[in-house]
């Protein structure tokens, strides 16, 4: 039998991040499995049996960052670890929306960020059912732009659009 390797780091938060993930994956009696090992998430071998091995590869744990999975979807391993700060893993969480535009996908947050729109705006438009191209649009649609749901069709109507504007005028002129 072999004896277990010291380190002398069992008391370290490090240690501590290296047990609770071996459990949320892999011990069906803790409450958090159903979130990571029920959905097929698991501790790449090196990792699960050393915590040398983990340690080596993600080295110590930076001031206020936490271990995080680069894919949600992916297992804890080094390829697909890094230490992140809240926000990053805010940004990371399975249930974020996301919008893709020419080829990129981000976060409402992300895109606000890079292209100086709210994200109170962006929310909103994707919730009116606005296109990407709409949503992420530097321009206001302001009081002028009415968006109509029919049944499964979306009809956008400016307020001011000539030919409206003029059936108006004709109304108000026969009416005089």
């Amino acid at each position: 039998m072999r004896a277990k390797q010291k380190h002398g780091m069992s008391k370290t938060t490090e240690y501590r991040i290296w047990t609770a993930m071996i459990q949320r994956c892999h011990n069906k009696k803790t409450p958090s499995y159903r979130s990571y090992g029920k959905r097929g998430i698991q501790v790449c071998d090196s990792w699960r049996k050393s915590f040398l091995a983990f340690f080596a590869d993600m080295g110590p744990r930076p001031a206020g960052l936490s271990l995080d999975r680069i894919n949600n979807d992916g297992n804890y391993e080094p390829a697909n670890c890094r230490w992140a700060t809240k926000h990053e893993q805010a940004r990371n969480r399975r249930d974020n929306v996301r919008i893709t535009l020419n080829g990129a996908t981000k976060s409402p947050d992300q895109w606000s960020a890079e292209l100086g729109l709210s994200a109170h705006t962006i929310s909103r438009r994707r919730k009116e059912g606005y296109s990407p191209e709409e949503v992420l649009a530097r321009k206001s649609f302001g009081k002028r732009h009415i968006r109509i749901r029919e049944g499964n069709t979306i009809r956008d109507i400016d307020r001011f659009d000539q030919e409206v504007f003029s059936c108006t005028l004709r109304e108000a002129s026969t009416n005089a």
